[in-house]
């Protein structure tokens, strides 16, 4: 039986500066579960909340690698991706929505079918069909 991956993206545009920001309740997350930013195409890269047990921790995934972070003791954080023309996107977070930690190594863009990197927002649950994740104030900007 598969278990749900819910995903909503956005291509991702090349330009000089692109900014993603989002705010992330993690209040409905459930053991197994994780959510969190995303850029993918052939490979991908994510940052995202995961719940073990009680304990949530941010982590940083790069294909099989991942990077851990603190652990997410309050409800909310904010999830960060930022790219250039250069094509390589830096991830960061913030439990305050102010002051932003960069987590991990700067990842490098890639082509993917006709569509090129996506930039997305996602929710898994790799054990049971339940828990979730609500994201708001969602944040877009290229210049």
């Amino acid at each position: 039986m598969s278990r749900p991956f819910e995903v909503l993206t956005q291509r991702s545009a090349r330009v000089a500066k692109a900014e993603v920001i989002v705010k992330m309740d993690v209040r409905g997350l459930v053991d197994k579960q994780e959510g969190g930013l995303a850029h993918f195409a052939k490979a991908n890269c994510r940052i995202a909340v995961v719940q073990t047990g009680k304990i949530r921790r941010l982590l940083r995934f790069d294909q099989e690698d991942a990077t851990a972070g603190p652990v997410v003791a309050a409800g909310d954080v904010w999830l960060r991706s930022t790219w250039g023309v250069e094509g390589f996107a830096h991830f960061s977070y913030s439990m305050d929505g102010l002051k932003f930690k960069e987590i991990g190594n700067p990842y490098r863009l890639s082509l993917g079918a006709y569509r090129g990197d996506r930039v997305g927002l996602y929710t898994l649950n790799s054990v049971m069909d339940r828990g979730y994740v609500d994201f708001s104030n969602f944040h877009y900007q290229i210049q």
